[in-house]
């Protein structure tokens, strides 16, 4: 049975200081979690920071369900709409809640271009806009214009955020909550020492001279009558140059409370030593003395003549004034309101100097939020670790871009149409034969029918025509069925055109030399039997030698989508009708039932899609077909499918769980990154964080994933520098389509959702199962005695909220980015925002200390990050909703203007189009440039023309954001501050404090602050992070001091003796 040495009076306190440094109240007890809302959190924590956090999440979700009210009817139409058709269910089921699947094609499918953006907007049919019926065109203005009204409302929300909410509670804050800080400031800029050197007795005056120069300028300004004491100064904590050896301090004071955990666990065996039965435990810690000692040795070696100062023979970088009442210190922060800046700190007038240097002045940040080991820190090479930290982090995001690439790339592999033998039949829903004819058979390898077609009678590529019962060579079509749209009388018929229906072989084929990729295709059929709609196959092998009596297309070749043909003569007395462009494309429906004989004979002619609709409708009525083993007929037909379905899934679990491990990394390494910056304040610590993990965060959940299934055309070769190493721009898509949406889309939504859960969940299994076990391990392993060695085990995990703002705004961005598209994004940030408030409010208040003292500036610079995800919004949203192919709309008053500012009239805009949709996937890539621009003009249609002013708006803001910080914030920052202050004194109502609490003494609010259990002291000595280091410098001190007292008691000379002090020699005998 495990049992612990610890006493239970010692584990007692610790428990105590575990709740004394958790979020507990006056009694010791935990908040509820039902009842305590922001306010409260912010009153336990001392802390502002947190209020506003959790402040920020709960808003957010509220915006996020106003957005989704917004979007809801695009939602409900997307839904509805019937455009997208995925072999996988979950890429299926996701993609038909995006734009990509709003409208309904015909029956047989949309064929062209037109009827795509004249398609019905709930139900199935060609809508012409005359019949009665909605087109998607009559809704699309009004759904672009609410996705334009989700920018616009996220926009008020943020800057409403920092110009009033922000204000308002840290105001509020400020009235209900005193802190060391109302009474404090931080003095910058001070002489490093006075006098000739810090070995002057000048010097070792520094805090008095520095408390009698404040005092002054207090008398000075002092109104009439009122008397200020030398007590008005409660003390003066000097910032002293330790040459960045804190770190060294704090490992030495470590080593020392081993030493003294170790001395009582050796009286602990000695007390229980019956018969020398603990003789061997004794020597084991008398060796982890001696261990511990040594390392002591090598840390004072190491400090050198660190260790040999006194502080008061140290420089001072800095100090720390508090003041008696808290209207002095606002006095003294309205004196030194211009030394902020090096210009008027130069101009600063004598009385306002300490010893003829020019200082400043700021608020004093609270005790628990200072970093004391880089206060001493050189703030030159603190602006260059900072610009190096930047540059690794950059590198280190390239290097993780690398990671994800070949795991990220989700492109969705099309069918290759590419086949031996054609065969066109005759398509009746009610499976009635027809006759099918044909005098002429053009085919293209583009989807439009341009370029270069291969002919019936082309040698080179044409082997044979065959129907059922006849078989033509090339060499006698033309005297016998050869003809044109004008004499088509002697057409090539299929076996059913002369057996009244007996026969239903109702198809014509074509055997190639070989295999052809054929992407559209025209049949010219006779009148007299002309037929609309047309199925198309594709089949691998030769036909014109196999037997043909018993052979259909469906048991040999892959079916095509069913098109439609014209019908109607364009002039009279002409015998042949031209079918017009038939675009050739794999069927993507499961509609019939598949027998387990066609499927089998599909999967020996390599009919993918068949299979799925087979294995499909197999899982309906079988939850268990894709569970191994593999026996029943259906199992195993369907077990090569179960395994593609398994690896489809897998492959998108290992994404999401790179994309997760890999921003676990990054924390880990920007965690170091950050510890080289040398920071001061938790508050800039955690600032820096957020800047890392946001825009590192963003780069792997959202972007990343976009460039790498993104296809770029020609582009300049500087750019490929970028985007070679990278494989960016050598996905499949172009754009975002009805494909993107599938495969690209499907990934991104459960990536996001992912994301939106494991940030949650992640510090509750910290606090609750990782802490506890840690300190089971110490307690019963590790052999910890004392209490001061257990205080630092009885401590909960830190909250990090930068982690935690990082992840909640990356979750923000990637939600705004792609809701233009998929706005069904808005629920999962709305249920993100749901689990992240209550979640983090319980890790909080039940599994974590309390947290530093925040400041209102993290939310400030979390919120400055508002403009990105409108911007990418906007790119995203036109460039989805300008797609007439999506989002068909007509062209809105912003045309003109557009076309003067893009630099493209509609003329040319109409030629790039049409050759782009003629073009190849070979020529588009030389069109791309030209492509682009021509993209940019359909931003300003009536779907996204709001999205368009956004655009500008947002452009224009980044344009003015990068000449101020670049070129003009020298100049302009001091301006830009004071309307910045005048700004939030006349907005925001902050009115000075009430009287009474103005006039309230230190050591009355005090009394108030340590019922809160606050850090009151600006020194190492009161912050329970560094009392060991601050130990460990009054024992090197206190060794010095020693020292020199036995080294002065061992120089001193002896006393001269006199006569009269000379004792009287003895009588010699």
């Amino acid at each position: 049975m495990l049992r612990t040495l610890v006493p239970p009076e010692v584990k007692e306190e610790c428990e105590r200081h575990l709740r004394q440094t958790a979020c507990t109240d006056n009694d010791l007890q935990f908040l509820p979690m039902c009842g305590t809302h922001a306010e409260k959190i912010g009153e336990v924590t001392q802390s502002v920071g947190v209020e506003l956090y959790f402040g920020f999440v709960k808003r957010a979700g509220a915006l996020f369900i106003f957005l989704f009210t917004l979007s809801a009817p695009m939602l409900v139409l997307n839904i509805m709409g019937g455009m997208i058709n995925s072999v996988n269910n979950l890429q299926q089921g996701l993609a038909s809640t995006s734009v990509a699947n709003l409208g309904h094609c015909p029956a047989i499918g949309c064929r062209s271009l037109e009827e795509v953006e004249q398609r019905c907007l709930y139900e199935q049919g060609h809508c012409t806009g005359e019949d009665g019926r909605s087109q998607v065109r009559d809704v699309t203005e009004v759904l672009g214009f609410l996705d334009g009204l989700t920018v616009v409302a996220f926009m008020v929300f943020a800057i409403y955020s920092v110009q009033f909410w922000i204000p308002r509670v840290v105001y509020a804050f400020d009235q209900a909550h005193l802190t060391p800080a109302d009474y404090s400031v931080t003095v910058k800029h001070c002489p490093r020492y006075l006098g000739s050197d810090p070995l002057s007795e000048e010097h070792a005056q520094y805090e008095q001279k520095m408390k009698e120069h404040f005092l002054r300028l207090l008398r000075e300004r002092a109104e009439e009558g009122e008397e200020i004491s030398d007590d008005a100064i409660v003390s003066v904590a000097l910032v002293r140059d330790y040459d960045n050896a804190v770190v060294q301090f704090m490992q030495m004071g470590t080593f020392q409370r081993d030493v003294r955990n170790s001395e009582s666990l050796k009286e602990i065996y000695r007390a229980s030593n019956e018969g020398g039965c603990n003789d061997g435990k004794i020597a084991k810690v008398d060796y982890a003395i001696e261990q511990s000692q040594k390392q002591i040795d090598e840390v004072r070696a190491k400090l050198e003549h660190q260790a040999e100062k006194r502080d008061e023979q140290r420089p001072v970088c800095g100090a720390f004034v508090t003041f008696e009442k808290i209207k002095y210190q606002a006095e003294i922060l309205h004196a030194y309101r211009f030394a902020r800046f090096k210009l008027f700190r130069c101009c600063q007038t004598s009385s306002l100097r300490f010893e003829g240097s020019g200082i400043d002045c700021w608020r004093a940040p609270e005790p628990s939020d200072i970093y004391w080991e880089n206060m001493d820190y050189n703030p030159i090479k603190r602006c260059g670790r900072r610009f190096c930290a930047g540059l690794a982090t950059l590198i280190t995001l390239i290097c993780g871009g690398l990671l994800l690439v070949s795991i990220k790339s989700t492109t969705v592999p099309q069918p290759i149409v590419e086949y031996r033998s054609w065969v066109i039949e005759s398509y009746d829903p009610q499976n009635v034969s027809q006759c099918m004819t044909g005098c002429e058979w053009e085919f293209y390898p583009t989807i439009t029918c341009t370029g270069p077609p291969i002919r019936l009678d082309d040698k080179e590529h044409v082997a044979y025509l065959f129907t059922a019962i006849e078989d033509v060579e090339i060499a006698e079509w033309n005297e016998t069925h050869g003809g044109d749209e004008e004499t088509c009388s002697d057409a090539m018929k299929s076996a059913a055109c002369d057996t009244d229906g007996d026969d239903t072989r109702d198809w014509i084929g074509i055997e190639f030399v070989r295999r052809q990729r054929i992407l559209c295709m025209r049949v010219t059929q006779n009148a007299e039997y002309a037929i609309d709609l047309i199925r198309i196959w594709g089949c691998h092998g030769g036909i014109y030698n196999a037997n043909r009596t018993d052979w259909h297309p469906q048991d040999h070749c892959l079916p095509m989508q069913v098109v439609r043909a014209h019908t109607d003569v364009v002039e009279d007395g002409h015998t042949g009708v031209r079918s017009g462009n038939l675009r050739v494309a794999q069927e993507r429906s499961c509609s019939q039932e598949i027998s387990t004989e066609g499927v089998l004979i599909a999967q020996s002619r390599g009919d993918k899609w068949s299979e799925h609709c087979f294995c499909m409708q197999a899982l309906q009525r079988n939850p268990q077909l894709v569970s191994p083993p593999y026996e029943s007929e259906e199992q195993k037909i369907c077990e090569d499918w179960a395994k593609e379905q398994a690896e489809v899934y897998g492959l998108l679990g290992a994404g999401v769980g790179a994309v997760c491990a890999l921003n676990f990394v990054l924390l880990q390494i920007f965690t170091f990154f950050i510890n080289m910056e040398k920071l001061s304040t938790v508050t800039e610590v955690t600032r820096s964080q957020l800047s890392k993990l946001f825009p590192a965060q963003f780069i792997n959940t959202g972007l990343m994933i976009y460039l790498v299934n993104a296809r770029f055309g020609e582009i300049p070769t500087v750019y490929k520098t970028i985007t070679e190493p990278l494989s960016l721009g050598k996905g499949a898509f172009y754009e975002a389509n009805g494909d993107w949406f599938a495969a690209v889309g499907t990934s991104l939504f459960v990536t996001i959702f992912a994301q939106a859960l494991s940030t949650t969940i992640t510090p509750v299994i910290r606090s609750k199962i990782v802490a506890p076990l840690l300190r089971f391990k110490v307690l019963y392993f590790d052999k910890k005695v004392t209490k001061e060695s257990l205080e630092a085990l009885y401590l909960l995990p830190e909250w990090n909220i930068a982690l935690r703002l990082a992840q909640s705004m990356n979750i923000i961005c990637c939600v705004l980015f792609y809701s233009g598209g998929m706005p069904i994004l808005y629920l999962v940030g709305a249920l993100y925002c749901f689990m992240s408030y209550w979640l983090d409010k319980y890790s909080l208040l039940r599994g974590s200390r309390r947290p530093p003292a925040y400041s209102e500036n993290l939310l400030e610079h979390c919120l400055n990050w508002a403009p990105v995800p409108m911007f990418m919004h906007t790119i995203f949203a036109c460039g989805v909703l300008s797609n007439q192919n999506i989002f068909p709309s007509d062209w809105s008053i912003l045309r003109k203007p557009c076309e003067e500012l893009f630099m493209i009239e509609l003329s040319e805009y109409n030629r790039i189009m049409e050759d782009w949709v003629y073009a190849g996937d070979d020529v588009r890539g030389t069109l791309w440039s030209d492509f682009l621009r021509a993209r940019w003009l359909d931003f300003s249609r009536k779907g996204c023309w709001l999205l368009l002013l956004i655009f500008f708006a947002c452009t224009v803001y980044y344009v003015a954001a990068i000449l101020y910080w670049f070129l003009l914030k020298p100049i302009v920052h001091p301006i830009v501050a004071a309307c910045s202050f005048c700004w939030r004194a006349i907005c925001c109502c902050r009115a000075k404090r009430d009287k009474e609490e103005s006039e309230m003494a230190w050591s009355e609010a005090l009394k108030r602050m340590q019922e809160h259990s606050l850090v009151t002291e600006y020194s190492m000595t009161g912050h329970p992070s560094y009392y060991l280091a601050a130990q460990a410098i009054k024992s090197s001190a206190d060794m010095l001091t020693a020292g020199a007292a036995k080294a002065a008691e061992a120089d001193a000379p002896l006393m001269p003796v006199t006569d009269e002090e000379t004792p009287a020699q003895a009588p010699t005998a």
